[in-house]
């Protein structure tokens, strides 16, 4: 039993280990994977709608609207995405500035109200001057956002990595475990061995005590059963044998004696 208890607790700590391991790579290959699939996704709508944003707003055709709703429609579906994963704290963080980010732009102008119908040139002219500077100011939250949304990979990236390195340590530690288990199972069979050892010699060298002064001639020796196990066993069998011999040695006297007085 004690040597199979450090056996029990290495099996127990390495299925509990295993399963760990699993789960980083579990968390490694979805939500991780996920997050950056997903980013990456964002990014693509965020080009997409700046690129429609742009033509929009020079040629203020309405199937470039279109596109620039279908694309924000999206962009704003990813994020949401994104934002429903679950994500480790520096991801959150990320994914919040992101998500911040993403608030301010959707209530610009460019993306919520149509552009007025042109009327003369004189007043096309300025508003394409008030919608140009609307759409730089826009570009320039969309360069941000792009900023915002590498800065999540990056965070999913150093998560991943510490998710590895997590994996790595706990690989360590149960390898030092193991070798302490093995390390105390092989002391304890040394120290079971040398006790058994002991209980075995000793009796033994009982029993070779007995036989020579037996052999000797002196059949009143007598063993002490001091145990209940197979040595007292074999003790109370050696001193019937003992009880024996000396009955019939003291026959054999007894007969030697009868037979030398009839003779004399």
């Amino acid at each position: 039993g004690l040597l199979l208890l450090p056996l029990i607790l290495v099996s127990i700590y390495h299925i509990d280990r295993v399963e760990q391991l699993a789960d980083v790579n579990r968390n490694i290959s979805t939500v991780q994977f996920t997050a950056g699939v997903r980013t990456l996704t964002i990014i693509r709508q965020v080009d997409l709608l700046d690129e429609y944003v742009q033509k929009y707003v020079v040629t203020n055709d309405p199937g470039y609207r279109e596109k620039m709703v279908e694309s924000r429609d999206s962009l704003h579906s990813a994020l949401d995405q994104l934002g429903n994963l679950e994500l480790s704290k520096r991801e959150r963080g990320a994914t919040n500035r992101l998500l911040d980010r993403w608030t301010k732009i959707s209530r610009n102008e460019l993306l919520t109200t149509p552009l007025p119908q042109r009327t003369t040139e004189e007043r096309d002219n300025e508003n394409q001057q008030r919608n140009r500077a609307k759409l730089r100011a826009l570009s320039q939250q969309m360069k941000q956002m792009r900023s915002d949304a590498l800065a999540v990979i990056d965070s999913t990236e150093d998560e991943i990595e510490a998710q590895v390195l997590r994996s790595d340590d706990a690989s360590r530690r149960f390898t030092r475990l193991s070798w302490t288990a093995i390390a105390v199972a092989l002391f304890l069979s040394v120290c079971v061995l040398g006790i058994t050892v002991y209980s075995i010699n000793k009796p033994l060298q009982r029993l070779i005590e007995g036989t020579r002064v037996v052999s000797r001639g002196d059949f009143v020796f007598r063993f002490e059963e001091t145990s209940r196990d197979e040595f007292a066993q074999l003790t109370r069998a050696f001193n019937r044998m003992l009880k024996r011999l000396e009955e019939l040695e003291r026959v054999k006297r007894e007969l030697l004696s009868h037979v030398s007085h009839e003779l004399k």
